[in-house]
């Protein structure tokens, strides 16, 4: 699978998959959103990204996020440290750093990501993701 199948990158795509937190006690369907295609971070262009989790268990908080992705030296980074209201976003300063999630071989030489009518929200149950 390459990058712009997985990684649907362009304003206003929406996707859901299932989530697991905590080794099962927290399961969640995440939908993200990306809100903004234009936000300057490191230097680089990046797409922030609106999350919501709909808890599916009864000890799952409600809980969202607003994070963005950026291309720098060949990688795909993921920069945690925003929030969001609305078309506002903001650096919380709550930390530094972006965490590396892949090469951009991975990801396809430059960023061509689909529209966002071919990309479908729907609720998957196949994917799974553990931290």
């Amino acid at each position: 699978m390459n990058g712009t199948e997985f990684f649907p990158l362009a304003l206003h795509n929406s996707w859901t998959h299932l989530v697991t937190f905590s080794g099962g006690d927290y399961l969640y369907y995440m939908t993200e959103t990306v809100i903004k295609d234009n936000l300057s971070l490191l230097e680089e262009q990046s797409y922030v990204v609106a999350e919501e989790y709909e808890p599916l268990t009864t000890t799952a908080p409600e809980a969202k996020s607003t994070v963005a992705y950026f291309r720098k030296g060949g990688f795909l980074y993921r920069y945690p440290w925003l929030d969001s209201e609305g078309s506002r976003v903001w650096d919380t300063q709550l930390g530094e750093g972006a965490e590396q999630t892949s090469s951009v071989t991975a990801c396809g030489s430059k960023p061509s990501w689909p529209t966002s009518s071919s990309i479908p929200n729907t609720r998957p149950s196949a994917i799974s993701f553990t931290t």
